[in-house]
């Protein structure tokens, strides 16, 4: 296999989303503007084949080792793995290697970069030995994210817990939201409609269901504030310029949940087992009811990023790259 400059290392599936993914085809792409060699790696899984169906993948069989990938200057790794002998095998074929972390603060051997995009991270968290990139202004955002904006006086709300498939977790916000609000709903899911509703989403006229793919900037730039998840697409959401409520699907969200609402950028409702319908409920009253709250959140999550995170990373990678 030819050498190349960066490796970047990815996965995403029906439980993972497609976050990891998606920054990381973004990455590759700057990279690649800037005439490196680059390859984006990902594990072989239906729904990472329809979101990069067109795009310049190698993919991968299940459990695939290092042996799998072509040697790299530089490795970039964005999966949640700490163990030791995985980055030992990967330093065999790579010079340098970098990682994404979202929130464990955990750098293994061999590891001397690591990025982590979410608010409110500091550089001095990180071990001084390795080069920390740290928050949400290197953010990687579709570019057609940037291009559509959205705003506070939208007409409609929109949901959507991103790429994973959670049919009832998805039912449950649609039900609530259509109890606590008089506005249209989109409500965006990997799941089908008819998996939905037997999972409890009701069949309401202002209920409108869209399946994954769909055109999200189009949605979002529609309503006035939006249901989603701690992730990627909140961000996404808020370079729009859409208020938000914001739950946690997977520990790693906790945090990020925690500083967004620290910072006065979303309303936050914490990990989603751990919020009643009733608190949901006055959280979605709030964001249809109160122009001036939504216009606060949206002022402060949208000066969380400008949407040219994957360019300024891309810069960051290229220097450390020339580092000794």
């Amino acid at each position: 296999m030819a050498a190349v400059d960066f490796l970047i290392r990815a996965d995403g599936s029906d439980e993972l989303g497609l976050g990891h993914v998606n920054r990381c085809l973004l990455l590759a792409g700057e990279l690649r503007a800037l005439g490196c060699r680059t390859t984006l790696a990902v594990t072989d899984t239906s729904l990472a084949r329809r979101f990069l169906e067109g795009a310049e993948v190698l993919f991968l069989p299940p459990d695939a080792g290092p042996e799998f990938l072509p040697p790299a200057d530089i490795a970039v790794v964005d999966l949640y793995r700490y163990d030791a002998a995985f980055y030992r095998a990967l330093g065999n074929i790579s010079r340098k290697i970098a990682m994404f972390d979202d929130t464990a603060f955990i750098v293994p051997p061999g590891v001397g970069a690591v990025i982590n995009t979410g608010p409110n991270v500091l550089p001095s968290q990180y071990p001084a030995r390795v080069k920390a990139i740290c928050g949400p202004a290197y953010l990687p955002i579709r570019p057609e994210f940037q291009r559509t904006r959205g705003g506070p006086e939208g007409q409609d709300a929109f949901l959507c817990l991103g790429a994973s498939f959670l049919p009832a977790e998805t039912a449950r916000l649609a039900r609530v939201a259509l109890g606590a609000c008089s506005c249209r709903i989109h409500v965006v899911s990997a799941a089908t409609a008819s998996e939905l509703h037997r999972a409890g989403c009701p069949d309401s006229p202002r209920l409108l269901l869209h399946a994954v793919p769909a055109p999200l900037p189009q949605l979002i730039a529609a309503s006035k504030f939006a249901l989603c998840s701690a992730g990627s697409i909140f961000f996404e959401i808020a370079a729009m310029g859409v208020p938000a409520c914001c739950c946690c699907l997977a520990e790693n969200q906790r945090r990020i949940s925690a500083a967004l609402a620290e910072l006065g950028a979303a309303l936050s409702l914490g990990m989603f087992d751990e919020f009643t319908d009733s608190e949901l409920a006055q959280s979605i009253i709030v964001l249809d009811t109160d122009p001036e709250t939504r216009r606060r959140l949206s002022g402060r999550a949208a000066s969380l990023c400008d949407g040219n995170g994957a360019q300024r990373l891309a810069s960051e990678l290229m220097a450390w790259r020339k580092e000794p």
